[in-house]
């Protein structure tokens, strides 16, 4: 048989239609007459009837044989019954209304009305009254799809209601993952009454072979349902199980198709579609909208289930009757779908899609213009002008008042235009959208020889002033410019992409609101989320946040601070990054409101749509590295595995917080983080020379990552209280020390503590007590609000008061006053404060302690040994060939035995932690007693100088300096990497731009904390000769 070549993704295979493989064979004239005997026992209808309605059912209406070799006589007699009853309906209502619906509970019924001989002219499709714009067939299919296949949702999700009240909703769904066959017949019900074909449609619950089959199995024998392997011929399994084995490798959809001519002449194709179930919503009903703009309809249609996780999606098309829409040969009309489908998998349904049913805008220009859209809601707002006056008179002045300023700047920001007033420009605005897709089009579309034609962007901003006459609308398209402008690389012409991925610069960026400008954007659209990712260097590290919304004030909430939320993020892990080479960066990714349990899913679509980018060279290379946040940690194993089957060359790098067996260093095994903590602690004891017995009040007890390790290292300290989770333990004698590292060892709250080690004076208040005696005499009503509160009681107090976990802006300066005096509101409850915990206390907060005399070093400074210890992660996995990686870096997953490379690999890193938050506090310590300045300010203002001269540094000459380079190469990596690979060996495997950025940032932040940040400039080349030097 001859094949002819389409496109990668569609070949064109000549053959018959039944090669569709239906294996059983039948007497039809025999199975005929037994289905008119079956239905003449019910005594419902006369014999002429029956006989003439079954005559017409197998002959003249044209349904597909294998129906009647796939179904049971006594089926095909309930169904024909059933037909023939709306039929004589329809007649006496005189309304051509042919409508089944039978639903079991392994399988179900359908028929409904299809279009005219294959016509696609609208006034032969047959609107649905309860949802105008969509035919009786789409709107049936739209069920199945959303109750028998695989709970594909069917809502949009996408929340672009002016009230939040009309966001669409997750449902849940009746069934579950149903075997599908579609038939169209190939005639009419009836010439007079009903002149329409009819869809049927039969729903099975699978039977599979083996239902507990592994999800990596791709066996078609071992995965697929006993009935479709009976009655299925070997070419259509051989299909079947080459998609299976695509679908498995990747998480876009594997394409097959295929070309045939009938017998009567005409060609017909067979297009299969798989993918893991899951992966996108709302693709088979959504499908039709991307063939029929190419002139094809569906003659029949499956849905085939298997035991892995993968679906099979399969259509049979031919060319409508003069079709208006597409160009083209059938196969080129056929490979032009393949290619659609593929883009339509990103974004199958959005509120977009009636322009595409409409055929308004093609798949291509309906995923930019979504795009777009939402681009143009999150950067269409601003502060006012008076904002940018009082933030720059405020920020040097008055940290308190700029702190409290920063604060509101979320809640004075204005959207513009809501979402839904942006959409409903875009909806009227067809030939506008064409417009500027044809710009993005021209700036973005790879060419076969690789260069960029110049493009006269001017142009196209003159023609939408020239053809806009509304302002709002002007505004918003001119938007959609910005965002064609300020793309660097895209996804969007890839042939596989799970979602959409755009890498932008920040130049479009309001100075007044982001007065840093991100070093990159890259912002990702699918068709459960959106997200971003924000860096400010080239080569940056910062852990990706899953954004869940519990209903929906709180999801528009969060649409609306998204990328705020991602800067301000990114632009703190950068200062806290100033000691390492990876610049700050954060990613966030907000899930749809109708597809909150879809969080997996988006993760993954997420990072392989930002590995796209990362995997194109040009116009240059995108070195990111990732880590866990909020709702992603489990998942940074996958994502490392990922990227080395998508052959990301740094893909052991790519991610920190993996599993030791690949490589991770857990911070909380080795207490990475509470190692900085500790430093700081120890620091002002060394300094004030404070002498046993020292106190401690913490919050985080010994179930979590910093409250057991502050336990485990702090044998010199009597801790007096902890607070966690379960509740609260406290004995101002000191808890027990034994029994609380007993309970840190085993990671278990206080809540297993042993009572009957607390002094008379001690307590334990768990938040299931009620109406608890204190020894005091007080009784505690209710033991979660006295938990939530604990840290304000104003008999409770201590030396050190250190978080180690607990709510943000836990002390504010609406109760800062409570939380710093005793019962006298003049004597200190705590006289010297680390922050373990991120934001525990707000900016205004810690300068309103530090003015009363309490010592504080904020979390900033405090708990940054966890962001040391990742960024020594990441240099490991790069230094290291993949066989070397496997045996130095690698746990033993099924032993806990660890290589003795990563054991002493691992002490080194305690010990660069240590002596970093060393280096950082004498410098805080040295710069306040010069100058005054608050601790917690001194941690901000060194980030910055850090940051800023490792900045500086990178595009000066100094890196020319062979011996400067040297020495800080010498001094700044891991003793134990130099000694299994020479430090010439490690500079070549290590990226370019990461060494260039180790170098800056060694040498920047060795300078400020060896001469502070009051020191002139010249001593800084003084410093480089003492480096140099040797001294």
């Amino acid at each position: 048989m001859s094949t002819e070549e389409v496109s990668p993704r569609a070949q064109m295979r000549h053959s018959r239609s039944m090669d569709m493989g239906v294996t059983r064979k039948i007497d039809i004239s025999s199975q005929m007459e037994e289905v008119k005997t079956l239905i003449r026992s019910t005594k419902v209808f006369n014999d002429d009837a029956v006989t003439n309605e079954v005559e017409w059912f197998y002959g003249p209406l044209g349904v597909h044989d294998f129906y009647f070799l796939g179904q049971s006589p006594a089926v095909i007699a309930h169904h024909i019954q059933s037909l023939l009853a709306a039929k004589l309906m329809s007649k006496a209502s005189n309304r051509p209304d042919v409508k089944l619906e039978q639903e079991g509970d392994k399988d179900a019924f359908f028929s409904v009305l299809s279009n005219v001989a294959g016509s696609n002219n609208k006034p032969s499709r047959r609107a649905v009254s309860y949802d105008s714009g969509i035919t009786e067939t789409e709107a049936l299919e739209r069920r199945i799809e959303k109750h028998y296949l695989s709970g594909s949702s069917g809502v949009i999700g996408d929340g672009v209601k002016a009230g939040y009240q009309y966001l669409e909703k997750a449902e849940s769904t009746k069934k579950g993952t149903y075997r599908m066959q579609c038939y169209r017949s190939s005639g009419v019900l009836d010439p007079i009454t009903v002149p329409y074909h009819v869809r049927m449609y039969f729903l099975q619950e699978p039977d599979f072979v083996d239902p507990n089959v592994s999800e990596n199995e791709t066996d078609i024998n071992k995965v697929a349902d006993k009935v479709f392997l009976e009655r299925s011929g070997p070419r259509l399994r051989e299909v079947y199980q080459e998609c299976i084995v695509k679908a498995m490798d990747q998480m876009t959809p594997a394409f097959h198709s295929e070309v045939w001519t009938e017998s009567d002449g005409s060609k017909m194709a067979r297009l299969a579609i798989a993918y893991r179930s899951g992966a996108t919503h709302s693709y088979f009903s959504s499908i039709a909208d991307v063939y029929r703009q190419h002139g094809l309809f569906s003659q029949r249609k499956y849905a085939e289930f298997f035991a892995n996780g993968i679906v099979i999606y399969c259509f049979y098309l031919q060319m409508l009757d003069n079709p208006s829409a597409g160009k083209g040969s059938f196969e080129e009309r056929l490979s032009a779908t393949v290619n659609d489908a593929s883009m339509h998998f990103t974004l199958p349904r959005t509120s977009l899609t009636p322009m595409l049913t409409d055929g308004l805008l093609t798949p291509q220009q309906i995923a930019y213009a979504y795009a777009a859209w939402k681009f143009t809601f999150h950067f269409m707002h601003r502060l006012p002008e008076s904002f940018a006056i009082v933030s720059k008179s405020l920020r040097d002045r008055d940290p308190n008042a700029f702190a409290r300023l920063e604060q509101l700047r979320s809640t004075m920001k204005l959207n513009t235009y809501t979402e839904s007033q942006i959409l409903d420009h875009i909806l009227s605005s067809a030939e506008i959208v064409k417009i500027l897709y044809a710009e993005f089009q021209a700036l973005h579309e790879p060419t076969k020889d690789g260069k960029r034609p110049d493009v006269d962007t001017s142009a196209t901003l003159s023609t939408l002033r020239k053809s806009i006459v509304a302002e709002q609308a002007l505004q918003i398209f001119s938007l959609f410019h910005i965002f064609n402008k300020h793309i660097r690389k895209t996804n969007f012409f890839a042939n596989d992409k799970a979602a959409l991925s755009f890498r932008l610069d920040g130049k479009f960026l309001s100075k007044t609101e982001f007065p840093d400008e991100p070093y990159a954007i890259i912002y990702v659209i699918g068709s459960e989320f959106r997200g971003f990712h924000v860096r400010f260097l080239d080569v940056a590290r910062g852990g990706i946040r899953m954004i869940r919304s519990s209903h929906a004030q709180v999801y528009l909430n969060n649409a609306s601070s998204l990328f705020d939320e991602c800067y301000g993020l990114a632009s703190t892990q950068h200062r806290k990054n100033k000691d390492i080479p990876e610049g700050g960066s954060k990613g966030v990714v907000l899930l749809n409101q109708a597809h909150q349990d879809k969080a997996d899913v988006a993760f993954r679509k997420y990072i392989d749509a930002v590995l796209d980018l990362m995997l194109m060279k040009e116009p240059e290379e995108d070195i990111l590295f990732l880590g866990p946040d909020e709702g992603t940690a489990h998942l940074m194993d996958w994502a490392s595995s990922h990227a080395k089957a998508r052959g990301y060359s740094y893909w052991k790098a790519i991610t920190t917080g993996k599993s030791a067996s690949r490589g991770g260093i857990p911070h909380d095994v080795y207490g990475m983080t509470t190692h900085s903590v500790r430093e700081y602690v120890l620091g002002i004891q060394r300094k004030l020379q404070l002498q046993a017995p020292i106190t401690k009040v913490q919050t985080g007890g010994p179930d979590g990552d910093l409250g057991s390790n502050e336990i485990k290292m702090s044998p010199q300290e009597d801790t007096i209280a902890v607070v966690d989770g379960s509740g609260v333990l406290y004995d101002p004698k000191g808890i027990n020390r034994d029994n609380l590292v007993k309970l840190a060892e085993a990671r278990s709250p206080i809540s297993g503590f042993d009572t009957s080690l607390l002094s008379s004076e001690g307590y334990s208040v768990l938040v299931s007590h009620n109406d608890v005696t204190l020894p005091s005499g007080e009784v505690v009503e209710n033991g979660t609000e006295f938990r939530n509160f604990f840290h304000l009681r104003p008999s409770l107090t201590a030396d050190f008061f250190v978080p180690c976990g607990g709510r943000p802006a836990a002390v504010n300066l609406n109760n800062v006053e409570q939380f710093m005096y005793r019962e006298d509101g003049r004597t200190l409850r705590f006289k010297y404060i680390v922050e373990g915990a991120n934001l525990f206390f707000t900016q205004d907060a810690r300068t309103r302690l530090e003015d009363a005399g309490v010592i504080l070093f904020k979390d900033a400074s405090a708990n940054k040994g966890g962001v040391t210890s990742s960024s020594l992660e990441v240099l490991a996995a790069l230094s290291m060939a993949d066989e070397e990686f496997a045996e130095h870096m690698q746990v033993d997953e099924s032993t806990g035995k660890a290589p003795q490379f990563y054991a002493d690999y691992v002490s080194e890193v305690q010990k660069r932690i240590d002596l970093n938050a060393q280096r950082e506090f004498e410098c805080i310590w040295r710069e306040h007693e010069r100058s005054g300045t608050y601790y917690s300010v001194l941690t901000n203002q060194l980030s910055e100088r850090i940051t800023d001269l490792s900045a500086k540094i990178q595009h000066s000459g100094l890196w020319e300096n062979q011996a400067l380079r040297e020495k800080i190469f010498a001094d700044g990596f891991p003793e134990i990497l130099l000694r299994k690979t020479s430090k010439e060996e490690l500079i070549k495997r290590l990226p370019e731009s990461y060494t260039r950025a180790f170098f800056a940032s060694q040498l920047a932040s060795r300078f400020i904390y060896s001469v502070g940040l009051g020191a002139p400039e010249f001593s800084f080349y003084e410093f480089i000769e003492s480096l140099i030097g040797g001294n």
